[in-house]
């Protein structure tokens, strides 16, 4: 059975820029993080100066110029030239930043609060992009209502009918399965953590998940025992729900389930899960995929998986996937 809820992420850290050239000193453009310092650490790549739009070592007029024609579409500025020529740290290319460099220039004063112009002339570093999930998130989902869903799509589905006709000649009886069996709660408790390094891993609450699955096959035992006597009434049959089943080669109702929901069933969708992500522009792309991949936000310590887009598998309903979003998880650390 497909785990059916594969939910990861990716984390990106956009900021207001005037407060935070004072602390920190980071700015956001196009999706990249940069640095700004005097003596920035060797291991970072230096793109140049702020300012310095030309690649000339100085700031002069010449880069203002150099911005009012890039605004005026006369020139093009490179995506590096332009991280460069965003002196007011704003993510942005604006008469501001043309303006902030003609102030330090003339040496002019700098209005309290206003940060154009304070860091012209520094070098700018790049940092390696920090894609905006990374960390821990936990989410609890409750899958009663999917798995309700995938048991009426797949009761009326020609392979299942096929199987089930296998076992018992002549079923044709189809629509008593998701009238009777029926799910009351599934949940799910979940630690997804995304690494800079693009890995994933996925921890599963072990006695959360061990009392749902003893729960469901309690669930799944009365409700066996209601189908069946749903069944034999439809056919007029004299049996019991036990019987029956005896007839299928087991011993009872309850040992269907013992048989198909063992403990080690339960240990082996605990293991944690392992893998690899990419996630960038609101997408999450995971294990390499890239026809298909879910739509995700961060606001603060909540992410968000609002959906899934591309090439949906085929075996599963697209309205059944998309039931399962938004998906909300929150920041453990």
């Amino acid at each position: 059975m497909k785990k059916l809820i594969s939910i990861l992420m990716v984390l990106s850290l956009l900021a207001g820029f005037c407060t935070l050239t004072a602390s920190a000193k980071t700015t956001v453009f196009q999706g990249d993080r940069y640095y700004i310092d005097e003596i920035p650490d060797s291991d970072f790549e230096i793109l140049g100066l702020l300012g310095d739009t030309d690649n000339t070592q100085t700031v002069n007029i010449k880069d203002a110029t150099n911005i009012q024609k890039h605004l005026a579409s006369l020139v093009e500025l490179s995506q590096e030239t332009q991280v460069l020529a965003d002196t007011d740290l704003s993510g942005d290319i604006t008469v501001r930043d043309a303006t902030a460099i003609q102030k330090w220039i003339a040496e002019l004063p700098i209005p309290t609060g206003d940060c154009i112009g304070i860091e012209v002339g520094r070098e700018v570093v790049l940092l390696p992009y920090v894609p905006d999930i990374v960390g821990s998130w936990e989410n609890t989902t409750d899958a009663a209502d999917l798995i309700n869903e995938l048991i009426a799509a797949y009761s009326q589905d020609e392979s299942t009918k096929e199987m089930i006709g296998e076992m018992v000649p002549g079923f044709e009886e189809f629509h008593l399965i998701p009238e009777n069996i029926h799910i009351e709660t599934f949940p799910i408790t979940a630690v997804y953590t995304f690494s800079p390094e693009g890995t994933y891993e996925v921890i599963f609450d072990e006695a959360a998940l061990t009392q749902t699955v003893d729960t469901l096959k309690e669930d799944l035992k009365g409700d066996t025992e209601s189908f069946l006597k749903a069944y034999a009434k439809e056919k007029n049959l004299p049996l019991t729900p036990d019987q029956m089943v005896g007839l299928m080669g087991f011993e009872s109702v309850d040992a269907i389930f013992d048989e198909m929901l063992p403990a080690d069933l339960v240990r082996e969708y605990l293991a944690p899960a392992e893998g690899t992500y990419r996630a960038e522009n609101g997408r999450l792309y995971m294990d390499g995929a890239e026809d298909v991949y879910e739509t995700y936000t961060v606001n603060d310590n909540t992410l968000t998986l609002t959906g899934t887009a591309g090439e949906i598998p085929e075996d599963i309903p697209a309205d059944i996937i998309s039931s399962m979003y938004p998906m909300v998880f929150t920041r453990v650390k």
